[in-house]
């Protein structure tokens, strides 16, 4: 995983109650689900990298991480070329490696795939965890069969969100109920969203971090502070995207007013295998 880091005080700005809802009722207009609905999986398009690359991913796949059945993830990729001569790739012994830390530890997982006419699609095995184990997600990569890689974690825009819970950060007595969204469309936003229900309910000066890179570019912190008031805080930050961007996704990360991680991109399990 990349990692850039910048303060976690520059150019923050804090979103008042009243703008906040405005922004976020344009959102969800048109029959999204109430922001109280909060997520327990993870979803994730499979995008290009940049530069010389063995296969070119020209319609972003998906990953998705799920809670059930002790942890499952579940990968697809479509339209898949060759890049030397533009046609639907066929090829073997592929691999998509996921970067885990699992109640505190941190693993990477591999799943092996064939890609024909273009299309792949595959199961990780379970990852045989017990309910309430935290799953934190750091990232996804695409290889070819000698280590080559051709597709990351993200988004590109304008097309499919990404989206995920946020889980405590194993070992922080907290117990939180969140979820975290880009939404990739009209310049790209991103959303937090958290109810925290254990005390204390009112934490002020707390600071989300999204670490992307976009279109192969160095990686950088979008930041943002939001307080959570009687158990309630979101907030909500413009990208500026713009059309066919790619959007890598690094991380999601939620810090106290002490500069302490509380939470991160991730799922509970829910049910063991």
């Amino acid at each position: 995983m990349l990692n850039f880091f910048v303060s976690r005080r520059a150019g923050q700005s804090r979103l008042g109650p009243t703008l906040w809802s405005a922004l976020v009722l344009t959102l969800l207009l048109g029959g999204a689900s109430p922001a109280a609905a909060h997520l327990v999986n993870a979803n994730a398009s499979l995008v290009p990298v940049s530069g010389v690359v063995p296969a070119i991913i020209a319609i972003p796949g998906s990953v998705q991480f799920s809670p059930n059945r002790g942890g499952q993830i579940k990968f697809k990729l479509r339209g898949v070329l060759n890049p030397m001569t533009g046609k639907a790739l066929t090829s073997v012994n592929n691999t998509i490696d996921v970067d885990l830390v699992i109640n505190g530890v941190p693993q990477t997982f591999t799943a092996i795939f064939s890609i024909k006419s273009g299309n792949a699609i595959g199961t990780f095995p379970s990852l045989n965890l017990l309910k309430n184990d935290l799953v934190e997600i750091q990232g996804a990569t695409v290889k070819d069969s000698v280590g080559v890689p051709f597709g990351t974690m993200g988004v590109k825009h304008p097309g499919l969100h990404f989206s995920t819970a946020i889980i405590p950060v194993f070992g922080v007595p907290i117990d939180i109920d969140a979820d975290a969204r880009i939404i990739a469309s009209n310049g790209g936003k991103f959303m937090i969203d958290i109810e925290l229900e254990s005390p204390p309910l009112t934490r002020l000066n707390n600071t989300v971090e999204l670490e992307i890179a976009v279109n192969g570019g160095a990686p950088f912190v979008v930041s943002q502070t939001f307080d959570i008031i009687d158990g309630d805080g979101a907030t909500l930050v413009p990208l500026g995207l713009l059309a066919g961007d790619i959007v890598e996704v690094l991380r999601v990360d939620v810090y106290d007013a002490t500069a302490t991680r509380f939470a991160t991109a991730g799922i509970r399990i829910l049910s063991p295998l």
